[in-house]
């Protein structure tokens, strides 16, 4: 899944769609490093383990975050 464009809605969109995803899908979310601020809410919930994600940053211009739905 490609999470991108409105830095307020991420979150919401990814609990909406979470329930959804199978074990071992893919979650990009662009431009978290460089608008820390608008992701703060969402980088702590995609890597909280209660949700269900294994999470990291990789260092592509403007931070991309990589997520992995592991329950």
């Amino acid at each position: 899944m490609l999470n991108d464009g409105f830095p307020d809605a991420v979150l919401d969109v990814l609990r909406l769609v979470a329930p959804h995803l199978r074990t071992g899908a893919v979650v990009i979310t662009d431009n978290v490093g460089v608008m820390r601020g608008g992701y703060a809410d969402y980088v702590s919930w995609v890597r909280d383990p209660a949700n269900g994600f294994v999470s990291v940053r990789v260092p592509y211009k403007g931070g991309t975050e990589v997520s992995i739905r592991v329950a």
